[in-house]
């Protein structure tokens, strides 16, 4: 199973998820590159203005190409609520592109429902699997019993299919 997995990180928590996932998976690895400076106090207000209104933004030319995979694993930081602004617009630019998806966020909260709701539905079809850790969880617990059983759901998924 030829495994991609997409991420866009303010902080480097998504990053770090990404990269166990990655790792676990055999898989290759996309960062999303937004081109508009985030970082610091200014950066969070910015990203938690654009999540809650859905804006996209301008985001650097990526490597892979998504149809070259079996699954393609999407993972973002919830900002107010919903996907981060760079994997929105990383979704609809490949929309045509992506098959089988699944689906990892990190929060700074357990609420992230409505988050994976906005990413099934930008992407016009259920994710083969999910996965929410909180920030807390990335950084300092082992994680590695739910990065096992979502990494099986995409394995089951991909053996079923």
């Amino acid at each position: 199973m030829k495994t991609l997995v997409v991420y866009y990180s303010r902080t480097g928590t998504t990053k770090q998820l990404a990269e166990t996932i990655a790792a676990k998976l055999h898989a290759d690895t996309e960062e999303i590159i937004d081109t508009k400076n985030r970082a610091g106090p200014i950066g969070w207000i910015m990203a938690g203005k654009d999540g809650s209104s859905e804006a996209t933004t301008v985001i650097e030319q990526t490597k892979h190409d998504p149809r070259d995979f079996d699954v393609v694993i999407i993972g973002t930081p919830i900002w107010a609520g919903k996907m981060a602004s760079g994997v929105r617009t990383y979704i609809l630019q490949k929309e045509e592109e992506l098959g089988e998806i699944a689906f990892f966020i990190t929060a700074g909260s357990e609420k992230v429902g409505q988050c994976f709701l906005g990413l099934e539905q930008v992407a016009g079809h259920s994710p083969v699997a999910k996965l929410s850790l909180t920030t807390k969880e990335v950084r300092g617990s082992d994680i590695s019993g739910k990065v096992e059983a979502f990494a099986n759901e995409v394995k089951d998924s991909a053996n079923s299919g």
